[in-house]
């Protein structure tokens, strides 16, 4: 499971991966900040941070897993 979250609201949106790990999240607010992460049993990768100041329309971050869950 991948998480998202809105830094300006709070909000947190989750998604399931597919079987290849992929996943997407889109209709994301340009002006705000995201903090983007990944969940599986008690493994959890590190915890990436997507700038409004990108101006990429789409980015790609892989997550590795990590073997414990902070």
């Amino acid at each position: 499971m991948v998480f998202l979250k809105n830094n300006r609201t709070t909000t947190i949106r989750s998604y399931i991966s597919d079987a290849a790990g992929n996943y997407r999240f889109s209709g994301l607010d340009p002006n705000a900040d995201y903090e983007v992460h990944a969940e599986k049993d008690d493994t959890k990768s590190q915890t990436h941070t997507i700038s409004s100041f990108d101006s990429r329309t789409d980015i790609v971050i892989n997550l590795k897993l990590d073997k414990k869950k902070s």
